[in-house]
């Protein structure tokens, strides 16, 4: 698997008059799993669709060497795969063809031997192989929300971007969830998702972004920026660590400033 990096220069989005982002600068590092933080409104899933590529923004977002917005959507798709909130599907698509979109880079509409196995290969990961002929709309939340991250990683990007991807999954399937995560970043892949448990960010993430008011607060290794102080100011509560017996941050306690 190739390298591949992400850098964001001067970014700025708008709505109307309303600034959603501005001047966000990053530089993500590679092969490692970042997680985005921050309070509702904050701007995290439209910097996830900056990312992406998916909205027109302000600024420059470069893959590697190149600008994204100057790739076409085929490029984009063999580069990076993207993951949103409540994904939309317009037809009945069975569990096993909604995952074999995830290869369409790869196949361009004619799925391969290789396609089909990789397809299988995350039905039977995320626990849904069985499953696999039943429509879209016979599945639970939960089972569509796993149908759509096997979709995702069957795509085999170098950078996979998730807005909050653990939205209906129950425990077993959140393990899956970050032990799938660990595993491609291992590979060599980039990870960046948004998430709202800040005990799944805590223990985790290798890197996160603290995002309030459409600009960045701070950036960098988890273990350094996922601090009371930080935390706190970002999220205009009290925030409390506590250690584990070696130390390692072991629970969070919430408490109103005012």
């Amino acid at each position: 698997m190739n390298l591949i990096s992400l850098k964001l220069k001067e970014v700025h989005f708008h709505i109307g008059q309303a600034t959603i982002l501005k001047s966000v600068n990053l530089e993500v590092p590679i092969g490692k799993f970042i997680t985005i933080i921050g309070p509702n409104g904050s701007g995290k899933s439209h910097l996830m669709k900056c990312m992406a590529g998916l909205i027109h923004f302000a600024g420059t977002v470069e893959l590697g060497e190149e600008n994204l917005m100057y790739l076409s959507h085929a490029e984009r798709a063999r580069r990076r795969s993207w993951l949103g909130q409540n994904p939309e599907y317009e037809f009945n698509y069975s569990l096993r063809d909604c995952v074999l979109m995830g290869r369409f880079s790869h196949h361009n509409g004619l799925p391969g031997k290789e396609d089909r196995s990789r397809a299988e290969q995350e039905l039977v990961y995320w626990g849904i192989a069985h499953l696999a002929d039943r429509g879209m709309n016979q599945l639970s939340q939960g089972e569509r929300q796993r149908a759509f991250l096997a979709r995702t990683f069957a795509a085999d990007t170098k950078l996979i971007l998730l807005d909050e991807p653990d939205h209906n999954l129950d425990v077993k399937a959140k393990l899956l969830l970050f032990k799938k995560i660990k595993s491609i970043c291992l590979e060599g892949a980039t990870v960046i998702a948004v998430l709202h448990s800040l005990y799944d960010v805590m223990e985790h993430s290798d890197w996160a972004v603290l995002l309030k008011n459409g600009e960045v607060m701070d950036a960098g290794e988890a273990q350094l920026v996922l601090n009371e102080r930080n935390l706190s100011k970002l999220l205009d509560v009290s925030v409390s660590i506590g250690p584990d017996h070696q130390g390692q941050p072991s629970w969070l306690r919430f408490s109103d400033p005012f």
